[in-house]
């Protein structure tokens, strides 16, 4: 999961509003409304679906899937392993 953490990082540093080292941006910050804007948002998502793998359900686009590096990393996991059964 640390090189899935470790793209989503570099993912915000280079298209989110953090201007800050990129070894300071920790996992469990919030991130939306404060490194990303609604269309950062979906880049992200665009991202997460062409480099994982996944399709990001709208319902799912919510704070406790969505809000930190680590619970994106986990939903993440959690599509994976539900797409494999």
């Amino acid at each position: 999961m640390d090189a899935t953490k470790d793209r989503l990082r570099s993912f915000l540093v280079d298209e989110g509003h953090w201007y800050a080292a990129p070894e300071e941006l920790g996992e469990d910050l919030p991130i939306i409304s404060t490194i990303l804007d609604s269309v950062g948002l979906v880049n992200l998502v665009a991202m997460v679906e062409d480099e994982f793998g996944i399709e990001v359900r709208d319902e799912d686009l919510d704070f406790e899937n969505f809000g930190t590096i680590a619970r994106i990393a986990a939903y993440i996991e959690r599509a994976k392993s539900a797409a494999r059964n």
